[in-house]
Parts: C-alpha cells; sequence; structure tokens
C-alpha cells in the first residue's frame, strides 16, 4: 500500500472518529437517586423536580428516580432540585449539572401530616395552601378511593369524612348513591352537593324511568366516572367554603381532582380486579303456615281461579315441601374491572391515558341484573411558551345496564316474592302447559289468561322476563390555558363541557300485574352544560411580613336537559318490547330545560407575619331561574387563620410561659370563617307554563288529554307563576383548631358551625279561587348546628413496620324554624301512611303519620291516672286504640356519626380495615307492616286459632309485658291477656292498618365498611423475570359485617335512592351486598 492511500485512510479514520469524540463531549447529564421518608421506607409517586429546567421524573415503587438532562442543557450551571409527595415535607437541594457525567442525590423527607405548605384547590379557579385555610378541610386521596373497591366514586367517600352522609341504594349493580353534607337545608330536590370535575361541574341527577317509589334502581350520573382515574377529593362543607360558586353551592362541593402526568419515563400500569357479591341481610320469613286465611287453607284448584292473598291458612304437616322464597331469588354475582394507564411527559409535555372496562352480574337471579361501563380519558399539557402552558382533559363513558323492578310496585321483585305463602312453589314460573305467569294468586292460568292481571307477579317472571335497559354515552372534560404576563400576575381560562344521552327501555310483559296487556316505555334524557371560568390573580411581596393575592373571575354557565318519554299500552304480540309492537300509546311527553347563569367574583388574601391569614371573597350571580324582580345575588365570605404556635414559640412571645407545658403541640392553628352561598330556584317557577299532559280526576280513574276530536289543546300549569322568587341562601358560621401533636406524630381537628338557611322556597297552597293550587315562595328557614372531631395517630414509623389509627365523629342538629305559618310540607319520596315532611319546630325529612293513643299525648283519654306521658292506652278489650292525630313519628337523622381506621404496613405486606358508625336514626320498616298482613313474616308465626276475626284463641299477650310493645302502659283493659294472630295482623297490628308507629325500627349500625391485606413484589428479579418494576397482589373486603338491631334488608337503604332527599324508607327495597375483591396490579 503506498504512503499516500495509508495517509488517506489515516484521514478517513480521523474524520470517522470526530464525530464520537463530539458526541462523547456532549452526552447528557444524568439525574438519579431515592426519595425516602426519615424512617428509609421508600416514598413512591414522589415527584422530582428541577423547575429551572421544567424537567423532572417520578419515583418508582423502591423510591428510585432518574431525569436526563440534554447536554445542550447542562453547562455546569447550579440548579435547585426538589422532591415532594403528599404527606411529607418537600426539600430542595442545590446541584451542579456537570455534562455527561452521572449525579446522585437522594431525599429523605421529613412526615407532613398536616400536609402545610401543600396546595390546595378551593374552587372556581383559586387555590390556597393548606395553613392559610380558614375553614376545615377534608380531604380524600386516591389511596382511599382504591381501598373502598367502590364502582361509584360518591359511594366511595363514606366514611371518609365527618358529616358527610352517603348511602346506596342498593347492592345491585349501577345503584344509585346518595351524598348529603351537614344536612338537609333545603325542602325541595334532593340536596345533595354541586359536583365539580378538574374545575367543570358535572351532572349528577338521578331520574327513575317510572316512579321512584317502585319501577328500578337507577344509576346517579356521577357513576359514570372511573374511580380509578381520581387523584383526590375536596369536600367543600359549608358556605364559608363554597361560597365561591355562589347561587349552586347551597348544598356544599365536592371537587374531584382526576390523575395527571408528570415528567420522567413513561409509567405503565394494568389492574385488574375480581369481586364477588353476595347478599348481606335477608328478610325473616315464617314457614309454618300455608296459604289461606282463618285457619282453613285456600283452594285453588280451577283454571284461572284467584287464591287467597295472604298465609293465615292452616299449620302445614311436616310432610308439605316449603320454599324459601329469599333464598331462590339471589346468587352470588360478580364483576371484572380492568384498568389500564399510561402516563410521563417531558421537559414541556405531560400526559395520562387511562381506559377502563367493567362487567358486573349482580346477585338477582335471572339475565337482567346487569352493569357495564366503558371509559376512557386523555389529560395532556403541553408548555407552548415558557409562560403559556395549554392543557386538555377528556373523558367518554359508555354505559349500559338492566335493572330489576322492585318497591311498591305489584311487579316488584320483593313485593310478589315475600307475600308468597311458604307451601307456594315458584317453580316453574311459566305454565308448562300454556307457558304462561302463573304466580301464587293465579296458579292455573289458562291460554285466554295471556292479558289477566296475576295480582302479584312471580318473582321468578320478574327476574327473567322483565326488562329495563339503559345505554348511555357521555362526553366530558375541559380545555384549559395557563399563562402568565409577568411573574406576579397568573391568567387562567377553562372552558368545560359536559354531554350525556341516555336512553332507556323498561317492558312489562304480558300478564304483568301493573299493566297486565304489556306495556312498553321508550324514554330518552339528553343533558348538555358548558361552563366558562376565567380568572386572573395577582400576587404581591409588601415585605417580609406582609404579602398576599388578590383574584378577579367571571363565570358563565348554561345548562340544558331534554326529555323524551312515550309509553305504549297493550302488547301485540309477547314480544318484541317496542313501541310499534303495542296497541296505543299515550300522548308523548317531552320536557325541556334551560338555565343560564352569570357570576362575577373577586377574592382577597392578606399574610401577615407568615402566621396570621385573611381571606375575603365575594360573588354576584344572576341566573334565568331568579325572578324579575330579584335578579342578582351577592354571596360574600370571609375567613381568618392563625398559626398560633408561631407566636407561641417566638422569643419575644408574651406566652413564654406556655412553651414548656405546651411542647407537645407542634403545630397549632385557629380558624374561623363566615360565608354565604344559595341554592337556585326551580326552572321556570317565574313563568306561567302550558303542557299537553293529561288531566286527571284527581284518584285513580281515567285521564283526559288536552286534544280532542282533532283539534290541540294545551292545559295550564296548577303553580302560579312567582316574580319575586330569589336563591334560597345559606349563612355560615364556622370556627375550630388544627393541632399537629408531639413532633406531628398526631394530629387532630375539631370544628364548630352554625348554618342558617334561609329564603328556602317551597310550594305554597292556593285558593282555588286563584285558578291555582300552589305557588314557589322564599318561605322557610331552617337551622343546622353541629360539631366534627378527627385525629390520626401515628403510632409506629420505622423502614420496616407503620402503623397508624384514625378516628372521625361528627353530629348535626336539624330544625326548621319556620314555614311562614304552615306547621309542615310534605316532601316526595315517601310511601303512604308515612310521609315524609319538613315540620315547624322538628327536622327536614322527619315522617308523619298515625300511633296508638298515649297518655298525655292524645286528647280525651280517661284513666290514665299517674301513668308516665306516653304510656300506650289500653281499651276494655285489652287492646291499644288509634290517635287520630297525625303526628311526627319517625326521625331519621342519627344522634352522630363517625369512623375508626387502621393502617398497617410491614416491610412489604399493608393492612388497612374502616369501620364505620351510625349512632341513632330510624328506619321505617314498611315491608315487616306488609308482611304482618299477609302472614308471610317470620313474627307472625306465633299466632291465635282464629276461627273468625272475633273467636281467636291461644298466643295470648298482656300490652307493655314480656317483649310484647315493652313499655308503661294505662287505661281500663291496661293488664289483661289477648289473643294475637289474624284479628291483629291484618287489622290494627298490620301494616295496611293506620298506625305506621309501630314499624318504626332503630337504624343505627356498625360497619366493617373496609377491610384489605397486600404485597407488593419489586425488586431486580421481577424485572429481570417479568420486565415489571413491581406487582401488587391485595385481597379485600367491602361491608363483610353489619351490627345493627334492625330487622329488614340493611339499615343503610333507601327506596327512592338519589332521586329524593328523604331517607330511612324501606319498602321492598332490593338488598345491599356484601364483597370479596381480589386485585392484581402490574406496573411497568
Amino acid at each position: 500500500m503506498s504512503l499516500a492511500v495509508r495517509r488517506l485512510l489515516a484521514s478517513a479514520g480521523l474524520a470517522a472518529l470526530l464525530p464520537g469524540a463530539a458526541l462523547a463531549q456532549q452526552q447528557a447529564t444524568i439525574v438519579t437517586g431515592r426519595v425516602t421518608n426519615a424512617a428509609g421506607v421508600p416514598l413512591v409517586y414522589a415527584d422530582v423536580r428541577i423547575p429551572a429546567l421544567s424537567a423532572g421524573a417520578i419515583t418508582r415503587d423502591n423510591g428510585t428516580y432518574q431525569i436526563v438532562i440534554p447536554a445542550a442543557r447542562a453547562s455546569g450551571q447550579a440548579v435547585m432540585i426538589t422532591a415532594r409527595v403528599l404527606g411529607y415535607k418537600g426539600k430542595s437541594v442545590q446541584i451542579a449539572l456537570q455534562q455527561g457525567g452521572t449525579i446522585t442525590q437522594d431525599f429523605s423527607l421529613d412526615a407532613n401530616p398536616l400536609q402545610i405548605g401543600e396546595v390546595v384547590v378551593t374552587g372556581a379557579g383559586t387555590a390556597t395552601s393548606t395553613e392559610k385555610l380558614g375553614n376545615v378541610r377534608n380531604a380524600v386521596d386516591s389511596t382511599l378511593i382504591q381501598r373502598s373497591n367502590e364502582k361509584n366514586v360518591i359511594e366511595a367517600l363514606a366514611g371518609k369524612a365527618p358529616n358527610v352522609e352517603v348511602v346506596a341504594q342498593s347492592g345491585e349493580p349501577g345503584a344509585s348513591a346518595f351524598v348529603r353534607i351537614r344536612g338537609p337545608k333545603t325542602i325541595r330536590g334532593t340536596g345533595q352537593p354541586l359536583i365539580v370535575v378538574d374545575g367543570t361541574p358535572i351532572d349528577n341527577t338521578t331520574n327513575s324511568t317510572g316512579s321512584f317509589l317502585g319501577s328500578t334502581a337507577i344509576s346517579n350520573r356521577a357513576s359514570d366516572l372511573n374511580p380509578n382515574d381520581i387523584a383526590d377529593v375536596e369536600i367543600l362543607k359549608g358556605a364559608a367554603a363554597s361560597a365561591i360558586y355562589g347561587a349552586r353551592a347551597g348544598q356544599g362541593v365536592v371537587l374531584y381532582t382526576t390523575k395527571s402526568g408528570a415528567p420522567g419515563p413513561t409509567h405503565y400500569s394494568l389492574r385488574s380486579t375480581a369481586t364477588i357479591d353476595n347478599v348481606n341481610m335477608n328478610v325473616p320469613l315464617q314457614t309454618l303456615y300455608g296459604q289461606g286465611s282463618l285457619g282453613v287453607a285456600g283452594t285453588c284448584t280451577a283454571t284461572n281461579c284467584s287464591a287467597n292473598p295472604t298465609a293465615f291458612g292452616s299449620r302445614l304437616a311436616d310432610s308439605v315441601p316449603v320454599y324459601d322464597h329469599w333464598a331462590e331469588l339471589f346468587q352470588a354475582g360478580y364483576s371484572i374491572d380492568n384498568n389500564l394507564t399510561i402516563s410521563g411527559g417531558g421537559d414541556r409535555t405531560n400526559f395520562y391515558f387511562s381506559g377502563e372496562y367493567l362487567s358486573h352480574d349482580g346477585t338477582i337471579v335471572g339475565p337482567h341484573n346487569w352493569y357495564d361501563r366503558a371509559a376512557v380519558r386523555l389529560k395532556a399539557s403541553h408548555r407552548l411558551l415558557d409562560n403559556l402552558t395549554l392543557s386538555g382533559n377528556f373523558a367518554y363513558a359508555d354505559v349500559s345496564a338492566d335493572f330489576v323492578e322492585k318497591g311498591s310496585n305489584t311487579s316488584g321483585l320483593l313485593l310478589g316474592a315475600l307475600r308468597t305463602p311458604p307451601d307456594f312453589n315458584d317453580v316453574p314460573y311459566l305454565d308448562p302447559v300454556t307457558r304462561l305467569q302463573r304466580s301464587y294468586r293465579f296458579p292455573h292460568p289458562g291460554a285466554n289468561s295471556a292479558t289477566t292481571s296475576r295480582g302479584y307477579d312471580n318473582p321468578l317472571f320478574i327476574a327473567n322476563q322483565d326488562v329495563s335497559t339503559q345505554a348511555v354515552g357521555r362526553t366530558f372534560g375541559n380545555v384549559t390555558a395557563n399563562y402568565l404576563p409577568w411573574s406576579w400576575v397568573r391568567l387562567n381560562y377553562t372552558l368545560g363541557a359536559d354531554y350525556s344521552g341516555d336512553e332507556r327501555l323498561l317492558g312489562l310483559p304480558q300478564s304483568s300485574s301493573t299493566f297486565a296487556r304489556g306495556q312498553v316505555i321508550d324514554a330518552t334524557y339528553t343533558t348538555f352544560q358548558l361552563d366558562h371560568n376565567l380568572t386572573a390573580t395577582a400576587s404581591y411581596t409588601v415585605s417580609p411580613s406582609l404579602a398576599g393575592t388578590v383574584t378577579l373571575g367571571n363565570n358563565l354557565n348554561v345548562r340544558d336537559s331534554r326529555q323524551v318519554y312515550v309509553v305504549g299500552n297493550g302488547l301485540i304480540a309477547p314480544q318484541p318490547f317496542k313501541l310499534e309492537n303495542t296497541v296505543d300509546r299515550n300522548p308523548p311527553t317531552t320536557t325541556e330545560t334551560k338555565i343560564h347563569s352569570v357570576g362575577f367574583f373577586g377574592q382577597g388574601t392578606l399574610d401577615l407575619w407568615s402566621q396570621l391569614y385573611l381571606t375575603a371573597a365575594l360573588r354576584r350571580d344572576g341566573s334565568s331561574t331568579f325572578g324579575q324582580n330579584n335578579r342578582w345575588a351577592w354571596f360574600p365570605k370571609a375567613s381568618v387563620a392563625w398559626e398560633f404556635t408561631k407566636y407561641l414559640n417566638a422569643p419575644n412571645s408574651i406566652f413564654r410561659f406556655l412553651q414548656r407545658p405546651l411542647s407537645f403541640v407542634s403545630f397549632g392553628k385557629a380558624r374561623l370563617a363566615l360565608g354565604e352561598s344559595g341554592q337556585e330556584p326551580g326552572a321556570y317557577q317565574t313563568l306561567a307554563t302550558f303542557a299537553t299532559t293529561s288531566v286527571g280526576d284527581g284518584g285513580w280513574g281515567p285521564s283526559l288529554t288536552p286534544t280532542q276530536a282533532g283539534l290541540g289543546g294545551l292545559r295550564t300549569s296548577t303553580t302560579k307563576p312567582q316574580d319575586n322568587l330569589k336563591p334560597e341562601r345559606t349563612k355560615e358560621f364556622e370556627g375550630g383548631v388544627d393541632l399537629g401533636l408531639f413532633g406531628d406524630r398526631a394530629d387532630a381537628h375539631f370544628t364548630y358551625y352554625r348554618d342558617n338557611s334561609s329564603d328556602v322556597i317551597f310550594l305554597v297552597p292556593l285558593p282555588r279561587s286563584s285558578g291555582y293550587s300552589f305557588q314557589a315562595q322564599n318561605a322557610a328557614k331552617i337551622l343546622n348546628v353541629g360539631y366534627e372531631v378527627s385525629a390520626t395517630f401515628r403510632a409506629v414509623q420505622t423502614a420496616d413496620v407503620t402503623w397508624s389509627i384514625g378516628a372521625q365523629w361528627g353530629t348535626n342538629d336539624n330544625f326548621v324554624t319556620s314555614l311562614s305559618g304552615a306547621q309542615f310540607v310534605d316532601l316526595p319520596g315517601a310511601f303512604a301512611g308515612a310521609p315524609g315532611a319538613a315540620v315547624l319546630g322538628s327536622r327536614v325529612g322527619v315522617l308523619r303519620g298515625n300511633d296508638f293513643a298515649r297518655c298525655g299525648i292524645t286528647a280525651g283519654l280517661t284513666g290514665c291516672g299517674s301513668a308516665p306521658t306516653g304510656a300506650l292506652w289500653i281499651d276494655s278489650t285489652g287492646f291499644p286504640v288509634l290517635d287520630p292525630q297525625t303526628r311526627v313519628i319517625m326521625d331519621p337523622f342519627p344522634a352522630w356519626t363517625g369512623s375508626l381506621s387502621t393502617s398497617l404496613r410491614y416491610k412489604k405486606w399493608q393492612l388497612s380495615a374502616l369501620l364505620d358508625v351510625k349512632h341513632g336514626g330510624q328506619v321505617w320498616n314498611g315491608t315487616r307492616g306488609a308482611l304482618y298482613n299477609f302472614g308471610t313474616h317470620k313474627d307472625t308465626e306465633q299466632r291465635a286459632d282464629c276461627p273468625t276475626l272475633t273467636t281467636c284463641t291461644g298466643n295470648d299477650k298482656v300490652f307493655g309485658q314480656g317483649g310484647w310493645f315493652d313499655g308503661p302502659v294505662a287505661g281500663p283493659g291496661a293488664g289483661k291477656a289477648v289473643p294475637i294472630g289474624e284479628n291483629w295482623y291484618t287489622g290494627l297490628g298490620g301494616g295496611f292498618g293506620p298506625v305506621a308507629s309501630q314499624f318504626i325500627e332503630e337504624g343505627g349500625f356498625t360497619k366493617l365498611r373496609e377491610v384489605s391485606v397486600g404485597y407488593t413484589l419489586d425488586g431486580d428479579w421481577v424485572e429481570r423475570v417479568f420486565s415489571l418494576s413491581s406487582i401488587e397482589l391485595r385481597a379485600a373486603g367491602r361491608n363483610l359485617v353489619t351490627w345493627t338491631k334492625y330487622s329488614g334488608i340493611d339499615p343503610e337503604t333507601d327506596l327512592g335512592g338519589a332521586e329524593v332527599g328523604l331517607r330511612g324508607i324501606d319498602y321492598f327495597n332490593n338488598p345491599q351486598t356484601r364483597s370479596f375483591v381480589f386485585t392484581v396490579v402490574l406496573n411497568r
């Protein structure tokens, strides 16, 4: 090889090496390390960030992180790196970024159980830090949501905060959940709080396809949210906290924040959860006496005969088979819930994606008890400029379900099942010959009986043949722009939308007792909400001891709901359930409601000496629902928070003498808050409206449509328009103390509040001569007064073991202080005989009804002597008598509620549990009353022999003694033994008699709400074998045990569900369930 060639190759080789040398000189800088607590325990999901470079990462399950800095951005400069995670104090250190090197920076974070310095979202685009809050803070993080193992984000709040009442309608898949904060403050509506997700209000209505007293369970719309997407929840309890939302916050506000991506490597997580459900309580039934009455067996052997409806027949011989009409309806329910999340980001863009598919088959036998939810969410942000960040948050949910009839409904599952005598076999529910429904009241259907009512439907026919489907498509989310024109000014704009289309089909087959010819209800519910929120926040610092912020904002909101409801009567053929397959149809009902509102608000904060924090805000709202003479309403609030331990421990404090005796108080804050919030009137109560709906005769008879002989017609509303209508208003005073104790090893929080609700709206009766029946008026006042206490003790905090115990307690007294001359106002949601009401001098939501005559209460009684007030009056026959005066007979409100929780970690094992307690409160067990009348309840096994209702013998009882209406008695028949049998159960002592008070039961309970045990697999071998960073395994239970004196299906039940505000009504409600949950989480 010539010298020239060798020189050429050498030059080429050198040229080839130059890029490599240059590349070596431009290698990226890697910042890595581990984040632990003070005991050395790794902290997962800690946010490690270099703010100057907008670079960061999230720690893995072993606490490690890694940040890659491009070579062009590392030039040896000094930068601050910060590590933060919820529950710990953030820490910042300075590092030097050397190009091409690896920098190791570990963090040990001290516990911050009070979350001092953490940013708290306070609503409507405003935020502050924990120590500056002048009102109580109740937050629920994602860990607690996931531990709840609930499929409904509302139900997941049960037991998580004092005076936050959560009640599930039933254990059915997709059943609604009701939430109320600090007692009822309104008479109309449900009294539930405003639900806000990522700054945008969303729809959480509940609408039954039929009557909420019958029909089926149905979902509340917040159940469309995927619980796995929730990062944390802030509960704005009272007017002092929620006034920033003005006329929509009278019942409080619940703020849900969804998870977000963070800078760092892409993180994948697959969570699979399998659940087994079982009915947790039953209704006791008798099995000794068969169908019939007066001790004589009923006979019904002919085709199309109608059998005796009661089980007061003869005693069954041992050879006669009996059937368990409870157990035959229920089976194990199953659900599978799969969630995939992908999140990550870089120095400018962060993203979070999730997908869920839930399939839930319920505990009721048959094919019509299921709920499916498919949901996706994409949440991303991009820093377009150094001072401009754009973000979007979009979610879609596809929900489909099928529900089973319940409640006060002759086609309801338990109404027919529990009334069925024990000697009647519900199987087969179709006659083998005619293939038509057979029931205990119609056991031998003939071929010509397809459109004949069965009296009460066979429950297995209901479970297998009735249809009540729902199909929901929902899209909701928002776009946000965050702009910093100057370092001290921040502009934030959010435009959010929420749209849902809900299609319903309810099909009753021919021979159904509700409508024997068969019926189809086809309904569509469409809701749309558009919310615009603009805020500008300026921060100022006058001196180290004087700083603050000023915020101005504007909100515009539009809500549009539409309903199309068509009823088809008389099926032409047994199937399909289509309107086209019906003989005639009622005039369609179309309803559309539009509400427009606008709000302007301002808020100022003042921070003094880093220990005294003042906040004042004012909002002015206008709404299309306000009366013409009250177009605008003001809602102010003010609060003060004083971190008194800073002053107490200062060298020049005049309270220096308290430093030693109070040395165990590591943090102390006193707070006071005043505020006002409102509740909008219902739509169109200010206008004269017309409708095409039918006109009834005031009874059970037929109705007439306004359209006759081809001529169109309209009917006027029975409600007179009200020009002076204004929003309901709640004025609140709240005060309390937050304490950190023993070096923050423990914390405690004490709160007192007093809520005065005025201008409360209800429909005031008008004289018929006015041409109307009612007019909405701001005519009531309601008072709520309560106390709240919560505490946490972190008993053990070591590298291998952590153990904490938490407790919460709350009490709320509710009083109706004015009804503008009325003594009571009836509420929707109760069953006949025990109407719910707001009663002057009592509460909102008590039940009114009849009681037995009692000394000192019932007028005109003689022979009471020295008997105490309330003694049961017994007439000469030995029986009590009716008090004809309707009174308050039931109070569903507990004396107090509370919870006790614990969380234990031993190395990689985790154990947690939650006890939920409701002390006091009552439930009307209408189911027991009805079953007394039919002779199927277990209590009626003890019965007299009754050849006639006036000649009964045996089963003698003395009222007031031996467990039979124990308590003081008086009157001429006191102490006299009387026979108790069909004479009593179908008369004054039964649920179809006038005395509803005897079926009021104690509704208190203690529930093992949650318990779980988990183990985490991590380490190098997990990554080597499975290519995963960790595997989480967890077994859990939900509502495993209930301790209660209540004899019905569950003290935590309600007939109307989340559609009404009245609680404590049990009338053939479908039951609650206990759940066993198994979860596997794969992380990468």
